[in-house]
């Protein structure tokens, strides 16, 4: 959720409810003079309070709408402009349409910066699910023949895509969905996009092939991985959307008070190094361990071809 979301939120909820005392400070001004000045005093308050949140800037809509609403108010409370516009607006000069015109104007406005909030949070929920949607994409790929072993016997099927983009279709695929997603500036880049294989296959088949996350499911409980809660370089992060796997990484610092940085493939897109709870997988992860020497599979040995580091 966007933080300026929010301070919006604060500032026109802020401002409905300064509105709202001062419509009680109207109502009793002239049988209880000595709350007008309490009433007043929390009215200013209640408008001031976003600025605990981001300075004077941050309190200046509040401010201002309160003190626009509350002069226009008191300007048609007077003599003069009464007389002017003595027919329907004359009712507006008692205290109690007054009164309610405040409190209208306080209640339409915090509802409002309710509903606007709920709907940008929605925004920014949908807009992360489409990104989110666009980096698990999986090109058509096809089953091949020959297939992986786990520590255990286990055979591991491998795919390939079918039609293999090119480096500058897919570079162009990737930098749209990065740009879109504002996560441009939040990772470094290992190694460029390709329809190679997925984040699985990254780690396990050296960047070879596209693995399935039941294939996963599988190497960790056949290669001796356990979960921990003390991550070292060259564990596993793996992200979990709805007790599914949906990502794997390899944990590259943690400890000794550093932040935990993994690197990992982006499904279709390149590698990266990034928080491990900054990217579009979410903060559904757990570190696992296994003793074994690297993560590759049994079938396969030595560094991928593709140019990047790879999860060993």
């Amino acid at each position: 959720m966007a933080e300026q979301s929010f301070h919006d939120l604060v500032a026109l909820f802020s401002a409905g409810l300064a509105l709202i005392l001062l419509a009680g400070v109207r109502l009793t001004a002239l049988r209880l003079p000595a709350l007008v000045a309490a009433g007043g005093t929390m009215a200013i308050g209640a408008a001031l309070a976003p600025w605990s949140l981001g300075g004077l800037s941050t309190a200046i809509l509040p401010v201002a709408v309160v003190a626009g609403v509350a002069t226009a108010t008191a300007f048609l409370g007077n003599q003069r402009f009464a007389n002017w516009v003595h027919g329907t607006l004359a009712r507006l000069r008692r205290p109690g349409v007054q009164a309610v015109v405040l409190a209208g104007a306080g209640t339409i406005l915090a509802a409002g910066a309710l509903v606007k909030f709920d709907w940008e949070d929605k925004a920014a929920i949908d807009h992360d699910m489409d990104f989110m949607l666009s980096a698990t994409y999986r090109p058509p790929t096809h089953e091949l023949a020959e297939f992986a072993v786990t520590d255990s016997g286990h055979r591991v099927r491998l795919s390939q895509v079918q039609d293999e983009r090119s480096l500058q279709d897919v570079t162009v695929a990737e930098h749209q969905a990065l740009t879109n997603s504002g996560m441009s500036e939040r990772m470094i880049r290992v190694a460029p996009a390709s329809d190679a294989c997925n984040c699985h296959g990254w780690v396990f088949t050296g960047g070879r092939y596209w693995l399935t996350p039941g294939d996963v499911e599988q190497i960790l409980a056949d290669n001796g991985y356990h979960q921990v809660s003390d991550p070292q370089p060259g564990d596993l992060a793996i992200y979990r959307e709805a007790e599914v796997i949906s990502h794997t990484a390899v944990v590259r610092t943690a400890g000794n008070g550093s932040p935990i940085l993994v690197e990992g493939k982006w499904g279709w897109m390149g590698v990266f190094l990034h928080p491990v709870g900054d990217s579009c997988y979410g903060k559904n992860y757990t570190f696992y361990r296994s003793h074994r020497d690297g993560h590759l599979l049994t079938t396969f040995t030595g560094r991928a071809q593709p140019a990047g580091s790879l999860g060993q």
